[in-house]
């Protein structure tokens, strides 16, 4: 079925929005070094989040040999640094996992540090006695607890902003970056937060906004937060795990409310695989497939997300004949391999590439038979080199995405020689660290 058209006035607002936006945009491009990947943008909650880390941060450091140096949030940390030069950082969570100390709200946990210290111990145990000082008066601990959007991702080189209103989700991927935090009842998270700041982000130089999570349709009022950026001419990403979807009615509800490309989650063409070893959910794997008909119903554009890792490493071929027979080319599958980092690297889910090789070597060829959309997504990807003869399907080979990878990729010397080494990532350092060279080869 075609995409639904766009209402005139929001088209036109779309129109206005790009002619705004190009000459910024190309003058960030044009720009030495380039465009950064990502930038993190405050919210006014995240500002206030980041006062109450300053509060404490600054009176667990009074008349110690510590001072605190750098705040962030996502989670809510502080790190200190003492006299001597080293740093170290302390995480102040609601979680129930370990915990080097509680209090009645918070749990701290210690990062950057091994082994008994005296000095970290006196810092731990005063920020501890800083939180409880002040978790009990009226709405001070809230803007910490909260599991609400407190930043924003701003994506120059693709115009695009990544808002995550929350982290609940109700899939339990071990793999997610993105963990559930605190249960699937979430009203409203941090919709309120958004609507308010809605024309900041209307005046920055982008054009589509991407709603991520967590799993953002577990959030009552989506519609409502989905019409606020359409009506001011963006195009409305979803990232979902499309359960929700299937429900009569409401995919057509949120194309009306101006979404027009729902990204989902689907990593695996077993039902029994899915829910009982990827995503922990009984029945998930039906209601995401119904989901993505639907969303193809009510006239939006679906993307598939498929993230390769150790539980659905020989299913490719598979997934993609799954695709091939369902939906053709009426959906487009991003494929990924999992990121090194989180869940995945704790848990022995990130696979030997050499494992994983083959399978997808096969989807992809299945793919060109069978025409079908696909493209290997650069940043979380696999290596052109690695997938030759099928190399034209990564972003990479295609000239899309950001060139600006930060430090956490690493290029070999086989790299150098390659007529990509430019566009290219080459690897995950964790991975090189875990697994080493898989065989990078130039172009």
């Amino acid at each position: 079925m075609p995409a639904a058209p766009i209402p005139p006035r929001r088209a036109l607002r779309l129109v206005q929005r790009l002619t705004r936006s190009v000459p910024s945009v190309a003058r960030a491009a044009l720009s030495p070094g380039g465009t950064d990947h990502s930038a993190g943008l405050v919210t006014r909650a995240g500002a206030t989040a980041r006062e109450r880390l300053r509060e404490v941060g600054e009176a667990a450091a009074t008349g110690s040999n510590w001072t605190a140096s750098a705040y962030d949030l996502e989670p809510a940390r502080i790190t200190f640094t003492r006299s001597n030069g080293r740093d170290v950082t302390l995480a102040i969570t609601t979680g129930e996992g370990p915990a080097y100390v509680r209090t009645r709200r918070f749990a701290v946990t210690v990062r950057g540090t091994q082994g008994s210290d005296p000095d970290v111990d006196a810092l731990v145990r005063a920020l501890a006695v800083a939180l409880e000082a002040r978790e009990d008066l009226p709405g001070w601990s809230e803007p910490l607890r909260r599991p609400i959007l407190r930043q924003v991702s701003y994506h120059p080189g693709s115009w695009r902003l990544e808002l995550r209103p929350s982290l609940v989700c109700n899939h339990h991927c071990a793999f997610c970056n993105s963990p559930d935090r605190g249960g699937a009842d979430n009203v409203s998270g941090g919709i309120d937060d958004l609507l308010a700041e809605v024309e900041l982000w209307a005046s920055l130089p982008v054009h589509v906004v991407t709603i991520s999570g967590g799993e953002p349709t577990l959030l009552r009022r989506l519609p409502e937060l989905v019409a606020a950026f359409a009506d001011r001419g963006f195009l409305v990403e979803l990232q979902t795990n499309g359960m929700k979807l299937a429900e009569p009615g409401y995919a057509s509800g949120l194309a009306a409310a101006g979404v027009r490309l729902c990204l989902v989650s689907l990593h695996t063409a077993d039902a029994i695989t899915s829910d009982a070893a990827i995503t922990g959910f009984d029945g998930g794997w039906s209601a995401t497939v119904a989901g993505i008909d639907a969303a193809l119903e009510a006239g939006m554009r679906v993307a598939i997300s498929h993230v390769v890792h150790a539980a659905n490493a020989d299913h490719t071929e598979d997934f993609f004949r799954f695709i091939a027979e369902r939906w053709g080319r009426r959906v487009q599958t991003r494929l990924a391999f999992v990121a090194p980092t989180g869940g995945a690297r704790d848990r022995g889910l990130v696979p030997p590439l050499g494992t994983v090789l083959p399978g997808v070597v096969a989807g992809l060829s299945l793919a060109r038979r069978e025409r079908l959309r696909v493209k290997v997504v650069a940043y979380c990807g696999i290596p052109p080199c690695l997938l030759v003869p099928y190399e034209d399907f990564t972003e990479v080979v295609r000239g899309i995405g950001a060139t600006n990878f930060g430090d956490d990729h690493t290029k070999l010397p086989a790299c150098d020689g390659c007529r990509y080494a430019k566009r290219c990532p080459g690897l995950w350092t964790r991975y090189l660290e875990a697994h080493g060279d898989p065989g990078l080869a130039p172009l």
